[in-house]
């Protein structure tokens, strides 16, 4: 079991992750529809009262939608918060991997008589917040964040709306969720979104600082793009697929990938913003392999039409499975 193998299973450790937080991103949500409908529920039932004149039930309309965006403002915070904290996990425990992975290739594949040692530096407080500081799409976490709240706040205002005017009762609202379900719908497939781009740029991030750091102790790498070999792999993305990094002067590895230059997936190598660039990172699920001294991996994983993962040659490229497998 090579580079490939271990680098893979550093992947899936924070896929793993990924599952697991988007778990508890879905409670969150559903917790907050929950007091969104209780809200809407405490409104009807205080206006279905006889003798509420009109300026009270105004006043208690504006009071409902100051609840609701201060749910949303809530739920949106604590997802930021859950996020970040993931983030952060991924970044450092994908740095101690690697550096642990490119340490057994050096000694156990190339076969050296003496132990090798990285000495690898530890993680700061900087180093993390620089990592977690990258934008994507010219945005930040927070600012992406920000977005899935006002969003959030007009949709389900909306779907609050949509139930008044309807005059719904009390048992009939509580049946019918479908304009608050819709609302809390998007906003938690957007917010999954913003989860996967972020762990997964974390576990790249820290990819890259451990090679730079292995590349200061004197070991010299090859880096290859490798996507992820199936039908919903971008076309952009299988065009790079098992090619070699270009090296600047500095030595440092970038492929251009879809008209955007790129230091590992997700990673742009200059922060230009736009929907060129988000276009190439988001959802991205390619991965970059940093193989020490020219240690070239014999297979990698498939996965064919019936959806099972399978071993081919190391060698094929996702264009080739692709063809080969979905006929596309």
């Amino acid at each position: 079991m090579g580079i490939r193998f271990d680098e893979r299973q550093i992947y899936n450790m924070q896929v793993s992750r990924l599952k697991d937080l988007n778990k508890r991103l879905a409670k969150l949500f559903e917790n907050s529809r929950d007091k969104t409908l209780s809200e809407l529920l405490k409104y009807r039932a205080s206006i279905t009262r006889g003798g509420i004149i009109r300026a009270s039930k105004e006043e208690r309309l504006i009071e409902l939608i100051k609840n609701i965006n201060r749910e949303i403002a809530d739920l949106t915070g604590k997802s930021y918060r859950a996020i970040q904290n993931d983030f952060i996990k991924a970044y450092e425990s994908t740095y101690y991997s690697e550096a642990w992975a490119i340490e057994k290739s050096v000694n156990l594949e190339l076969g050296l008589s003496a132990s090798y040692s990285l000495n690898m530096p530890a993680l700061n407080e900087k180093a993390i917040q620089a990592a977690f500081d990258k934008r994507i799409g010219g945005l930040l976490l927070k600012d992406r964040t920000n977005r899935t709240k006002t969003t959030l706040q007009y949709l389900v205002q909306e779907a609050v709306g949509q139930n008044i005017i309807e005059g719904q009762t009390i048992k009939q609202m509580d049946r019918n969720l479908k304009y608050i379900n819709k609302a809390m719908n998007a906003g938690f497939k957007n917010t999954q979104r913003i989860a996967r781009t972020e762990v997964l740029k974390a576990y790249s991030i820290g990819q890259e600082e451990a090679t730079i750091e292995a590349e200061r102790s004197g070991v010299q790498f090859n880096y290859i793009w490798s996507a992820a070999l199936d039908n919903k792999t971008r076309p952009d993305h299988a065009a790079v697929d098992q090619t070699e990094a270009i090296l600047d002067k500095d030595g440092n590895p970038s492929w251009v990938v879809g008209g955007v230059r790129m230091s590992s997936p997700r990673i742009p190598v200059a922060e230009t913003g736009g929907s060129a660039e988000a276009a190439q990172v988001i959802n991205c699920r390619c991965r970059r392999l940093n193989l020490p001294f020219g240690i070239k991996p014999t297979s990698r994983t498939a996965k064919t039409k019936e959806g099972q993962w399978v071993e081919v040659n190391g060698d094929l490229t996702a264009k080739e499975w692709i063809k080969k497998e979905y006929g596309k």
